[in-house]
């Protein structure tokens, strides 16, 4: 039996005050920033208000500006350890392991594609704990749900700020893990980034990727085109407010 997560999780895992924290004490101008990182001024100061999402590109800009890490954008309730999930398991009192597992926050997700396979990028993303009485062996990562293209009212659904954990299935043994049927996987796509649905069809070729919100159209892509496949293991946590 799989215990959910040890904490809460905050409702936002960025903390945008702290890129104007950090300006200040570098006594650097807001406008000065934006134009450094080749920002329009009312874009920039719509990523600091929350208006808009901030892309993991423009972040990784602001830190090279800032000579910062991207972490530093994070809110630190939930950077409670750096070192890799393979070493990190500890024991607890209800007998299971707690195990700190780097998030793709919605936030990341333009940033992914390009840095999956860039260990910097991956050790700026912050960790979270998940508590399970399983031995987790394996490359896993979570990410958090954006957009609604798995949500269509049931208790499968996957809500958008819901978070859930997958392990990063070797491209040796796909041809096993794609025929799972009912099974959510994350695959990331060469050009259109992260993806998330459950594979209806596989001939080897070519995989049709199924939403369960029956507004989104099955999709079918070339295996050719998958970087990373990855298969949901657990919801951590469910997005209470929505």
């Amino acid at each position: 039996m799989l215990i959910l997560i040890f904490c809460t999780k905050p409702k936002k895992t960025m903390d945008l005050q702290l890129i104007k924290k950090i300006a200040q004490e570098q006594n650097i101008k807001l406008d000065d920033l934006a134009n450094k990182a080749n920002i329009k001024r009312a874009t920039f100061y719509n990523y600091l208000s929350g208006k808009t999402d901030i892309p993991a590109t423009v972040l990784k800009s602001l830190s090279d500006i800032l000579e910062i890490p991207i972490s530093k954008f994070y809110n630190e309730s939930i950077l409670l350890d750096r070192s890799p999930v393979v070493n990190s398991s500890l024991p607890v009192g209800t007998g299971g392991n707690l195990y700190y597992v780097p998030l793709v926050h919605k936030y990341a997700y333009s940033g992914y594609l390009p840095g999956y396979n860039d260990s910097l990028f991956i050790d700026a993303l912050p960790k979270i704990p998940v508590l399970t009485d399983l031995s987790i062996q394996g490359i896993h990562t979570c990410f958090e749900i954006n957009g609604d293209s798995m949500s269509d009212n049931s208790d499968q659904s996957r809500l958008e700020g819901d978070i859930i954990l997958c392990r990063e299935i070797p491209k040796d043994r796909w041809d096993n893990k794609f025929h799972l049927k009912n099974k959510n996987f994350v695959l990331l796509h060469k050009s259109k980034g992260l993806m998330i649905g459950r594979i209806s069809r596989y001939d080897g070729n070519t995989i049709t990727l199924h939403s369960l919100n029956p507004d989104y159209d099955d999709q079918i892509l070339s295996v050719h085109d998958i970087s990373i496949a990855h298969k949901e293991v657990k919801l951590v946590d469910r997005n209470s407010g929505l």
